[in-house]
């Protein structure tokens, strides 16, 4: 009887580390899915401004990007809209979150709706990351690692790198790694009027059309990315845009526990 006993209690605890594990994929498929990067239907930045920037008036982008690097350096604390947009053959998927940035501390909350709707994942000041389901996931919380591929967006782009400071700092790694860039002479001016931007490129070592890897539009005077474009093989493959943004927010390290 005890042995009856025990397998059944053994048989529950697996039944809920199944149901545990089902919810945080869950949750976890929701930030991925849920967080950063979008072109918008009514797009900040319009793509008839690449038209605009004449290849022949670009210049080497090394210098503008060490402009970038100093002015993302700025923004210790922030806060904004942020959406992506992923570009497949047969589908297109858009998805949005609220960014929170306080000295590498970082709060991302999905939005829109959904099952996904108030899920959160959090990196606090001593570098720890936790994940918390909205409602329709349960609430349930959990730790990650730092380099979990559950942080992995459908970009390939790790969510807690996708503040300003480390985006920066990844375009001027790629540099390093041997890609080269170039950037527009002038600021030219978006279609509503509202905004005049840098256009910068960013190729892979062969440099040819092909090779175009990001195509990033840079606010002229903050000098910090609206929205990123990343080709694969020549095609736009996703398209990430920054909105609301509102530096020097006031931020309680409270908002970074979860």
């Amino acid at each position: 009887m005890a042995s009856i006993d025990k397998t059944e209690s053994s048989m529950i605890r697996r039944q809920k580390s199944v149901a545990i594990a089902g919810v945080a994929v869950s949750i976890l498929a929701a930030l991925a899915t849920g967080c950063v990067y979008s072109s918008l239907a009514a797009p900040l930045v319009s793509t008839a401004l690449v038209a605009m920037v004449e290849p022949e008036k670009m210049g080497d982008g090394a210098e503008f990007l060490s402009a970038m690097d100093r002015a993302a350096g700025q923004w210790n604390s922030y806060t904004c809209e942020s959406h992506l947009e992923i570009f497949k053959t047969d589908k297109t998927s858009k998805s949005g979150c609220k960014v929170f940035y306080k000295d590498k501390q970082m709060r991302i909350e999905v939005v829109g709706g959904g099952y996904r709707d108030g899920s959160v994942v959090v990196r606090r000041r001593d570098g720890t990351i936790r994940a918390k389901g909205g409602w329709m996931l349960g609430g349930i919380e959990m730790n990650l690692d730092p380099d979990s591929r559950m942080l992995v967006l459908q970009n390939g782009t790790n969510v807690m790198r996708t503040n300003l400071p480390d985006l920066v700092t990844e375009f001027k790694e790629m540099l390093r790694r041997g890609c080269t860039s170039r950037v527009s002479a002038l600021p030219v001016q978006d279609q509503s009027g509202e905004t005049k931007v840098y256009v910068l490129e960013i190729y892979e070592p062969a440099h040819s059309p092909a090779n175009l890897t990001r195509r990033v539009f840079v606010d002229s005077n903050l000098k910090i990315p609206l929205r990123i474009d990343a080709y694969v093989n020549g095609k736009l493959a996703s398209s990430a845009s920054f909105k609301n943004m509102n530096r020097n927010a006031g931020l309680s390290d409270d908002l970074f526990q979860l």
